[in-house]
């Protein structure tokens, strides 16, 4: 990673497709080891009053898919165009 020194890793992954698709699948591992601590924390949350959540830095929004289908009534945004197209795939919408 030469000129890494003066990136961030989301910024470099862009730029250097073999290290942004390394890059990419270690955040998503990490997301979904994470993701059970997340539901968890958020379980006694009252959603009702929701109509939308955004996740932003989402990657593939595992999180905000997880949410999206034990409370239904929310629609979600994944940041990100690209992001919110395979959010929506994976969700069926």
């Amino acid at each position: 990673m030469d000129d890494a020194g003066s990136k961030t890793p989301f910024s470099y992954a862009v730029q250097h497709p073999s290290y942004g698709a390394v890059f990419n699948e270690a955040m998503s591992s990490y997301s979904s080891i994470d993701n059970t601590l997340v539901l968890e924390a958020l379980e006694h949350y009252d959603f009702s009053k929701l109509s939308h959540l955004c996740d932003v830095g989402g990657g593939h929004g595992l999180t905000l898919c997880s949410l999206l289908v034990k409370y239904p009534h929310l629609q979600g945004t994944v940041g990100g165009a690209q992001r919110n197209r395979q959010a929506r795939t994976v969700m069926g919408r």
